[in-house]
């Protein structure tokens, strides 16, 4: 079983501007342990479609090799 969460990072564009970014943390959930699987940083500034696709992935229950797809066609298609 996999858990998609949001996490909020603080970061800078090539001009060194400061921006908040939401990204997308992967764990495994397996013996009651919870493992870092993946890590996706930057994914949007829109908090609410981060969270949108998040909530989208646990209930499908997405498999984390199919995430870089799913956030292009959710994101920006």
């Amino acid at each position: 079983m996999y858990k998609y969460s949001v996490f909020v990072e603080m970061l800078k564009n090539e001009d060194s501007v400061a921006y908040t970014a939401y990204g997308i943390v992967v764990c495994s959930m397996e013996d009651n342990e919870r493992k870092e699987v993946l890590k996706i940083s930057d994914v949007s500034e829109d908090k609410s479609r981060v969270e949108e696709l998040v909530d989208l992935c646990n209930k499908e229950q997405l498999e984390p090799v199919h995430i870089y797809d799913v956030i292009e066609d959710f994101l920006y298609s």
